[in-house]
């Protein structure tokens, strides 16, 4: 065998004994180090002898003990956890509970982890969330919820949340939004998308004045107003049963850059779109528009997407617009290139 040869099966041995090697047991779970990030893997884990079935399964704080770390990951997916106590991991930066049978957060679960910044609980079955749920999260950044059961969301539920900046709420099954939910000044990103919304107070976004993408697609809303949120760069309110859209809905979305009302019933464009002067992206598609009107015109857009709907005719000004061949379509009839 060629010594060349036999120095590469030689290393890639080594390295696979040195992966094997990198992560152990420790207690119910796996730990490994990366970048002097502790990753506590206890997904799927069984309970010890004498713990009851559906509690969470938190490791001996000894088992680890040996590690030098700066933060630890902790990953409890899979377990069929039913009911949360109080969390003692310290130094912890990033929690993950996904595909659990959590119903509900009982108040005082994260006193001991103010360090926490990411904490994921998709794939449960949370029903209703307290407005003490999340007492102690002061440095969260990052909230996920989605693929619940949630129905009902009351003002003050993540008041206490000082730092969030991303939060997922989509796939649950809210009906509608009143009062100052979402006002949260460091909040960027919410997705409240495929939900059973039907209508939005216009004070739910409150301070929300940093947030710039939001995602109400697939939902039920019928009618849209202006939320006052200056700071919003995209809207995403497509596959929703929007007819007709208020006047003055664009007053403040002065930063608006991607819309989409795709996949609804409108008739016509918008009045006063063309206030959306930051405006780069449109997407109308999958609706029955028949004539684009004046309003169009006046943007000055790098996209934009008319196909599937009932116009006879289209005129828009084309002086930036990327999109090399548009379609519009009548709806019973074939495609047609502009």
């Amino acid at each position: 065998m060629p010594e060349a040869l036999l120095r590469l099966i030689v290393f890639i041995v080594c390295s696979n004994v040195v992966d094997v090697l990198s992560s152990e047991r420790c207690d119910i779970c796996t730990c490994d180090m990366v970048d002097r990030v502790l990753l506590l893997n206890c997904s799927d884990t069984k309970t010890r002898e004498g713990e009851y079935i559906g509690m969470i399964r938190q490791p001996y704080p000894e088992s680890y003990a040996h590690y030098t770390y700066n933060t630890i990951e902790a990953h409890f997916e899979h377990n069929r956890i039913k009911k949360l106590s109080r969390l003692v991991i310290t130094s912890i930066n990033s929690l993950y509970l996904d595909h659990n049978e959590l119903t509900a957060i009982d108040p005082g679960t994260f006193l001991k982890i103010t360090t926490l910044k990411t904490l994921s609980i998709k794939d449960n079955k949370l029903q209703t969330l307290d407005k003490k749920s999340f007492n102690g999260l002061k440095n969260l950044e990052n909230l996920d919820l989605s693929h619940n059961y949630i129905t009902n969301l009351t003002p003050g539920t993540f008041s206490v949340l000082k730092s969030l900046k991303t939060l997922s709420l989509a796939h649950n099954a809210v009906g509608n939004l009143e009062g100052e939910i979402f006002s949260m000044p460091t909040l960027q990103t919410l997705d409240f998308s495929f939900n059973s919304l039907f209508s939005i107070g216009s004070n739910v976004f409150g301070e929300a004045r940093n947030l710039r993408a939001l995602n109400l697609s697939n939902n039920k809303i019928n009618k849209i107003d202006d939320y006052k949120i200056a700071s919003l760069e995209t809207l995403d309110l497509s596959f929703n049963n929007i007819v007709t859209v208020d006047p003055n809905t664009f007053t403040s979305f002065k930063s608006l850059k991607w819309l989409s009302l795709s996949s609804n019933n409108l008739e016509e464009v918008p009045s006063r779109i063309e206030m959306l002067t930051e405006l780069q992206v449109l997407h109308l598609e999958g609706n029955v528009i028949k004539d684009l009107g004046e309003p169009v015109k006046k943007l000055r857009l790098e996209e934009f997407y008319v196909q599937i709907n009932s116009l006879q005719s289209f005129d828009v000004n084309a002086v930036r617009l990327r999109v090399s061949i548009l379609y519009f379509v009548d709806r019973a009839s074939r495609y047609d290139s502009c």
